[in-house]
């Protein structure tokens, strides 16, 4: 599990060996042993003993600003003994192979986003409109075009690939908001600052999948920083944002549950004149609802995996793939 640590005034201490959270009077205790990583914002308090404790066992610990983005890390010497395959990231940089790959991503996110909007707009008056037959075929025939290019090993460039998924993003967000109450109904993508109330939680919800991508990264040996699709420049993070692309539309579908199912409100946000915020309940409801949906299964070659597995797993599968090239090359 993630260890995530919000609320303002919140202690983390170590007692019999276990993480000690305080918070006035709420306090519970979680052994290390069930911690994969650990997030902290930046209005709590980490005990120098609960950092040794995180760090004995391996979990990297993750400083969060005040918008839940990662502002840093800690991490133990056992995540930096990965020369090889880190360099080998870097030699990948722009070749065949990693166009075969980022292509691969890009098609699951796709699929991924076409399943969510058939799930939301399933029995709606709008599910047969125009806009959703079109977004339904379009994403259809983007994929089958792109596996069959690779297949043919036609490889298409990252840039135009990054293209093709913004044109479908675009009848993505507005079907998806459409489907969404009017209190929660959006004009596309705003990031920083988020303009409404569900790119505000998106945000949010976003910078934890971040947290999840980027905690699978530095266990597998790999450097977050350098990408194959997303610019590697001076503090970008490439490679989590490239391995986030396929759980993006996770993230949505979540969000869009917990808007639904009426646990996300519009009193849960604080709306300004020139930006949107959500509340401490807000993070606590989208916390609880992220961690609920990643209990849940999906398929992974060809068995029901959970689906906090996947994000390790995908991972785990590239640096074993960059590792095997090493290997090859020095035969």
């Amino acid at each position: 599990m993630q260890l995530y640590i919000h609320t303002r005034g919140t202690m983390v201490r170590v007692r019999n060996r276990s993480f000690h959270i305080s918070n006035g009077e709420e306090v519970r205790m979680v052994s290390a042993h069930r911690v994969t990583s650990m997030a902290i914002g930046n209005s709590c308090m980490l005990s120098s003993s609960a950092l040794l404790l995180a760090l004995k066992h391996h979990i990297p610990v993750y400083l969060l600003d005040g918008i839940g983005r990662i502002s840093g890390q800690v991490s133990g010497t056992g995540f930096t003994n990965h020369t090889g395959i880190r360099r080998q990231q870097v030699l990948q940089k722009d070749s065949d192979w990693s166009k075969r790959y980022i292509t691969d991503l890009i098609v699951t996110k796709l699929q991924r986003q076409q399943v969510h909007i058939n799930d939301l707009l399933d029995g709606m008056a709008h599910a047969r409109s125009t806009e959703a037959v079109y977004f339904i075929r379009s994403v259809d025939e983007v994929v089958t075009a792109l596996t069959n290019n690779t297949q043919a090993g036609e490889l298409i460039d990252t840039s135009v690939l990054s293209g093709l998924e913004g044109q479908i993003a675009r009848n993505y967000w507005g079907l998806l908001s459409s489907g969404l109450p009017a209190g929660f109904q959006f004009e596309g993508r705003s990031r920083m600052p988020a303009t409404d109330r569900f790119n505000a939680a998106l945000n949010y919800l976003y910078a934890i999948l971040g947290s999840y991508v980027e905690n699978a990264i530095i266990q597998a040996g790999l450097d977050p920083h350098f990408g194959f699709m997303h610019a590697d420049g001076y503090g970008s993070k490439g490679l989590t944002y490239d391995l986030m692309e396929p759980f993006r539309p996770w993230a949505d579908k979540c969000l869009t549950s917990l808007i639904i199912r009426g646990l996300l409100k519009e009193t849960h946000f604080q709306v300004n004149e020139d930006e949107v915020r959500i509340n401490a309940d807000a993070r606590r409801i989208i916390i609880t609802g992220w961690n609920d949906f990643l209990e849940e299964t999906e398929w992974l070659n060809d068995r029901q995996v959970a689906k906090k597995n996947h994000f390790f797993l995908l991972a785990t599968g590239l640096s074993a793939t960059l590792l095997a090239q090493i290997n090859e090359s020095n035969e």
